[in-house]
């Protein structure tokens, strides 16, 4: 009788979800998501808890687009990454959010991580060196850069950089 009525939707969306009727679940909660953005976040979990990662990641992009950056999210964003194949979208992110958001090391350091895990050694290095270069007094960059130091045969500044990790209390040592 009234079906766009969000108490009556999410009434019918907790009844499916027990029932494990998958279909009617999604299109349930993506009525609900005209609603508010939370049933938005559901649908996420949803669709990661049924291993369908890339609708997750499609959601996240659309949740990052019209509200502002959530820390929860981004946590599940890596979540999603680590279960999949997902290695081009995380580099894709992470090099958006360095150009918006250029003071935060985390994104420089998913980028090193990121490219060092694909072979891209002087892609990483370079990122390493823009972050350097933007915070200087940044440590846990020379995790990597020492090892960079090393390949390119810097003996010096591989030892600085190891120096400035082991005297790191950011850094956290095995």
């Amino acid at each position: 009788l009234e079906p766009n009525n969000e108490w009556y939707l999410d009434s019918l969306y907790e009844v499916y979800n027990k029932t494990n009727q998958d279909e009617k679940v999604i299109s349930t909660l993506k009525k609900l998501s005209t609603f508010h953005s939370d049933y938005k976040v559901d649908l996420v979990k949803y669709y990661y808890g049924k291993q369908q990662f890339s609708e997750a990641l499609i959601l996240l992009d659309e949740l990052d687009l019209e509200t502002t950056r959530d820390s929860n999210r981004d946590y599940l964003r890596m979540i999603i990454y680590r279960r999949g194949d997902f290695s081009q979208n995380k580099i894709d992110f992470y090099t958006k959010r360095v150009s918006q958001y250029p003071d935060d090391e985390e994104n420089y350091l998913q980028l090193i991580f990121e490219y060092s895990n694909k072979g891209k050694e002087e892609k990483a290095f370079e990122i390493a060196q823009k972050l350097l270069a933007k915070k200087p007094e940044t440590e846990q960059v020379h995790i990597a850069l020492y090892k960079f130091y090393l390949d390119k045969k810097e003996t010096e500044k591989a030892i600085n950089s190891l120096h400035t990790v082991l005297k790191s209390t950011v850094v956290d040592l095995p």
